[in-house]
């Protein structure tokens, strides 16, 4: 049902186990997180937090679940702006013992984002460090929320002074982890908040020559400092789409997606 697209029928039917008389734990403590994942992506974060409250709660839950739902709750109460309770929760699953290396792969990363946005940068690098190192061990990695990272990153100041360091360190580690495109990825996915950003147009002109001094080291980077050029023209422009037409089609289109552009035409 939920594949098909029917988030009524999946709760109704993650519902008649939870209340199934007999059902296992290990069932039980299933249907509660995939019901709160649903309840999530259908905006009822209140819900999902009960769901996954419920789960962490519920005796005899396997620590796998409750892992998951401690990171499920976490990443909830983030979206909600509870900065203090998605920590705790991200920590809670970190520590559960014998849990699979994806589930502290994205904890540790979501630690990581909270971490660069409160400015402890050297918490910041020890989760990263942790969260990437893990996605060595499990088939489907997470490279953490790079957009958030960026963004905390820019809102930090107003000069490659402050933004440079933490931009450096970043880029070190997810090199030694073979992981540059990832970045690359997440500055293109980032470029949709410049539009409400608070930077000067000098600021602006600093945050471009940063990754385009940064390409030099990383050509990874190329394709994304190119699109960042434009984008930022765009907006100088008041959002005019003409400042768009100097990047060949195949580009164009992705700055467009990345920008939110003709969506649902």
């Amino acid at each position: 049902h939920w594949q098909e697209g029917d988030a009524e029928a999946a709760i109704a039917d993650y519902t008649a186990v939870i209340h199934l008389d007999g059902a296992p734990a290990e069932q039980v403590a299933m249907a509660l997180t995939n019901r709160g994942l649903t309840h999530w992506q259908e905006g009822d974060t209140e819900a999902a937090i009960a769901d996954y409250t419920a789960v962490i709660h519920l005796d005899g839950a396997p620590a796998e679940q409750v892992a998951k739902a401690l990171v499920g709750r976490g990443v909830t109460h983030r979206q909600r702006g509870g900065a203090k309770a998605a920590i705790d929760d991200f920590r809670a699953a970190v520590d559960v013992a014998g849990v699979a290396p994806s589930i502290r792969n994205v904890a540790h990363l979501w630690l990581a984002a909270h971490a660069i946005e409160a400015g402890h940068w050297g918490d910041a690098e020890s989760h990263l460090e942790s969260g990437l190192t893990l996605t060595a061990d499990h088939d489907e990695p997470w490279y953490g929320p790079i957009p958030d990272y960026l963004n905390a990153i820019l809102a930090a100041g107003q000069a490659t002074a402050v933004w440079e360091p933490k931009v450096d360190a970043l880029l070190r580690i997810y090199a030694k982890h073979d992981a540059i495109t990832h970045v690359a990825s997440g500055l293109v996915e980032s470029l949709v908040a410049l539009r409400g950003s608070n930077l000067s147009a000098g600021g602006l002109g600093e945050w471009l020559s940063l990754w385009q001094d940064k390409s030099k080291s990383y050509p990874e980077l190329e394709l994304p400092a190119r699109l960042l050029a434009v984008a930022i023209g765009y907006f100088e422009a008041g959002e005019d789409e003409g400042a768009l037409l100097d990047l060949p089609q195949e580009e164009r289109t992705i700055l467009e997606q990345a920008l939110g552009l003709h969506e649902g035409m």
